[in-house]
């Protein structure tokens, strides 16, 4: 499968989700934007689907949880959910 280009409005997005504080409850720190895997229609990677979450708990997502569930269970909140919010946000802009 190719890989789907950058666009500007996908540039636009990741800015404004990157604007937000870290998705992780009070936290606070500046984010960066984490790709979250699609659960749907197959699980995938796209540039709007994604969550703002700050470097540190970015690197516990991928290398002390290694999946959703248990970052969820860890901290409350479910990153493939947080994703579709941003998502959903963004287009009723």
């Amino acid at each position: 499968m190719a890989k789907m280009k950058l666009t500007a409005d996908h540039k636009r997005f990741h800015l404004w989700v990157m604007d937000k504080p870290c998705c992780v409850p009070d936290c606070q720190q500046p984010s960066i934007f984490h790709h979250q895997k699609q659960p749907f229609p197959l699980p995938r990677r796209d540039h709007k689907y994604g969550v703002n979450i700050c470097g540190h708990h970015h690197s516990e997502y991928h290398d002390k949880y290694g999946s959703d569930d248990a970052f969820a269970k860890a901290y409350g909140i479910y990153l493939p959910d947080y994703a579709l919010t941003n998502l959903e946000y963004w287009d009723d802009k």
